[in-house]
């Protein structure tokens, strides 16, 4: 007889960075949507993620997930618009 538990763990790094607004100029909110999921160079925050700490993420025993990752916000002033998952 065997008897065998495994356990995982998820752990991730995470850097928040913000775009310049001249990136975005004239772009109405699934337009930026589009341009942060599928054009902007985020090969160019490595150094900057490359420093962060490692941090753990809470999966529950049936392994669901309980925190967002990899997503995008818009704000207007302190008011967020708009966002979704990269």
């Amino acid at each position: 007889m065997k008897t065998t538990v495994t356990l995982k763990r998820f752990y991730f790094k995470e850097v928040e960075i913000e775009i310049d607004n001249n990136l975005l100029k004239g772009m109405g909110c699934e337009e930026i949507s589009t341009y942060l999921m599928e054009e902007y160079p985020y090969d160019e925050e490595d150094e900057e993620f490359n420093k962060a700490e490692l941090q753990d993420l809470e999966v529950d025993y049936k392994g669901r997930i309980y925190e967002d990752t990899d997503r995008f916000d818009i704000y207007d002033g302190d008011e967020q618009v708009y966002g979704g998952h990269l």
